[in-house]
């Protein structure tokens, strides 16, 4: 959930995006995690229950 709608903002759960996919995270509802066992970046398209993994972020 995104802060403007009432969720915290904290660094230890912040994802880097480029600005055309933070705008897709807001206005097609795509979700965003940090797998915290993995330490890999997760996306889920909208309308779909899969979590997919991001092979091309490096930490």
């Amino acid at each position: 959930m995104p802060w403007s709608k009432g969720s915290t903002t904290k660094l230890d759960d912040g994802v880097l995006i480029c600005p055309h996919h933070h705008r897709l995270v807001h206005t097609d509802d795509w979700a965003i995690r940090l797998n915290r066992v993995t330490d890999r970046i997760e996306y889920r398209a909208p309308g779909s229950l899969i979590w997919r993994t991001n092979h091309r972020w490096r930490p």
